[in-house]
């Protein structure tokens, strides 16, 4: 008996392959979901099996093959992206009795992406998977691509769907409500670089969040995202410029952290180190090589060697160091002290870190130029407590007074002192705070005046009055409730407003519309979100009880 033919099918984004063995007369109809009956009627034949391809690219009816009279035949049945026959050699036109096989759906080389996707906007790991999905949802929306994008935890994604993986352990599915085009495809593989890309920054978050600091603000998420950035792109030089208690070691530990690098990190604070001991510290020194040097010193270059040398308060640095380290940075070789023609080699990535201005330092001479533009691969800064407070509220809310923690205990007025302070000591200071607050304070006991004083105990400048109170929370005007919105949003993320259409979102959803809804219904004391004062707010401005609700709570929120 003669072998039957094979028909061997590989559909675009499956893994697998299907292998269908065909008799005489018969036929298959190969497709996302197959009608065998339809076809087999439209092409006159008997019947057709129906060979399912959960493939987005694949159409519903993509192919039929089937075999008359010792010939192969195949029919694109109107597929979106085509169907291709690979030919035994030395065949041309007609296919003869033997194996067949098919590429179904496969794109064109993949089009040009000419504008990434925004990073996500959220503030807890329960707003991750929304946030992704929102952020990819404006992105196609732009190109006017349709597609439903849903996030959930099911291990059973719909047939034909692409299902990636988010760090948070839910799944993102995104599916078209019809065959995907083949230049798609490209888009798939962007949407799905582009989640790898943020659940890595995810985990790096909660790695720096396991490690003590707080990352609350927008301002200072989009740092971490940057020291972060530049460790997974090998950047070898990263300065952190800011103000001291702002948490740049953490960050640098951070940076270390996720280098593909399996040496130390090794911390130097330039501004603890005396001058005469300075070039020991950093690049060691022999026994005898300076008066009380009994034995020999590795240096921190040679300790950090295949790991990062993280030198706090560069500024420090006196200028007779700096050109040894700059020589060290052009060339990897060093020696120790007191070994003179003695050259030793190491490979470090460098992270310095100051509250000084290394710019102004250049043009007055006390730092140098060529050092600087040497370090300054990435310039990365570290934005003050002051222009992050989201991250002083968050730090408040996480420190336990036994009963309640410390946001809790704080009176409105109390929480408007502190964010009318002027935080010299940062986060320093912030902690100080915490650990003056009474142990056994309740729900809102602390007033403005103890804060105040608490303040006062520990400060160095005295701490403006808080503003005195309104008798309604709305400002007077649209203009006034306008520019407070726009000063929300400022303050919290640390910018001048927003640069992109997916920052322009985030204001308007969570700073523009709760102002506008508190102002329109003149709310003073909805924050309670009892049921009247929702009836009597959704009444007036028209809206259902669950939006007043939700952007109600965000107002309230927003000024704590």
């Amino acid at each position: 008996m003669a072998r039957m033919p094979r028909v061997h099918v590989e559909a675009a984004g499956s893994s697998s392959e299907e292998l269908v063995e065909l008799a005489d007369r018969e036929a298959a109809v190969f497709g996302r979901n197959p009608d065998g009956k339809q076809v087999a009627a439209k092409l006159e034949l008997g019947a057709a099996r129906e060979i399912r391809l959960p493939s987005p690219s694949v159409s519903s009816n993509h192919v039929a093959v089937w075999v008359d009279a010792r010939e192969v035949r195949v029919r694109d049945l109107g597929s979106r992206n085509g169907s291709w026959v690979r030919l035994p050699s030395d065949v041309t036109v007609t296919l003869p009795d033997d194996d067949v096989q098919l590429r179904l759906g496969f794109p064109r080389p993949p089009a040009h992406i000419e504008r990434t996707i925004d990073a996500p906007s959220y503030e807890t790991a329960d707003d991750y998977g929304r946030a992704i999905a929102q952020a990819i949802g404006r992105w196609l929306g732009e190109r006017g691509v349709q597609m439903t994008l849903t996030v959930s935890s099911d291990d059973q994604p719909p047939l034909g769907a692409l299902a990636v993986p988010l760090a948070s352990g839910e799944t993102l599915t995104v599916l078209s409500p019809r065959t995907i085009e083949d230049s798609s495809q490209n888009l798939l593989l962007h949407i799905a670089r582009y989640v790898a890309a943020q659940n890595a920054l995810y985990v790096a978050e909660q790695d720096t969040l396991s490690d003590g600091m707080v990352l609350a603000s927008a301002a200072i998420r989009q740092v971490h995202r940057r020291v972060v950035d530049a460790a997974l792109h090998n950047v070898t030089r990263v300065v952190l410029l800011g103000p001291s208690g702002t948490g740049k070691e953490r960050l640098a530990r951070a940076y270390h952290r996720h280098l593909a690098r399996s040496g130390p990190l090794v911390t130097v604070n330039c501004a603890t180190l005396s001058r005469d001991r300075i070039v020991a510290d950093l690049f060691g020194a022999e026994a005898g090589a300076y008066t009380g040097a009994q034995r020999a010193i590795v240096g921190a270059v040679e300790r950090a060697d295949g790991g990062t040398l993280f030198l706090d308060e560069v500024g420090e640095m006196p200028l007779e160091v700096q050109s040894q380290l700059l020589r060290f940075l052009d060339t990897g070789e060093y020696q120790r002290l007191g070994a003179t023609g003695v050259t030793r080699h190491a490979d470090i990535h460098v992270v310095v870190a100051t509250n000084r201005d290394l710019r102004q330092m250049v043009n007055e001479g006390t730092f140098r130029l060529d050092l600087f533009f040497r370090i300054a691969l990435e310039v990365i800064e570290v934005p003050s407590l002051r222009a992050r407070f989201k991250d002083a509220i968050a730090y408040l809310a996480s420190f336990s007074l036994g009963t309640t923690n410390a946001l809790e205990a704080l009176q409105p007025a109390a929480l408007d002192a502190l964010r009318a302070h002027a935080w010299a000591g940062n986060f320093r200071e912030l902690v100080n705070l915490a650990m003056r607050l009474p142990r056994d304070a309740s729900r809102e006991s602390v007033d403005a005046e103890t804060v105040t004083r608490l303040l006062g105990a520990g400060g160095l400048l005295a701490t403006p009055a808080p503003a005195p109170q309104t008798t309604s929370v709305a400002p007077a005007g649209w203009t006034d409730w306008l520019r407070d919105s726009a000063a929300a949003y400022c303050a919290d993320t640390g910018t001048t407003g927003p640069s992109t259409w997916g920052e322009m979102t985030a204001f308007i959803e969570q700073y523009l519309k709760p102002h506008a809804l508190v102002h329109m219904a003149n709310v003073a004391d909805a924050a309670s979100e009892n049921a009247i004062a929702v009836s009597k707010v959704a009444e007036a401005v028209k809206a259902d009880r669950g939006t007043v609700i939700k952007q109600v709570r965000r107002y309230f929120q927003s000024r704590r």
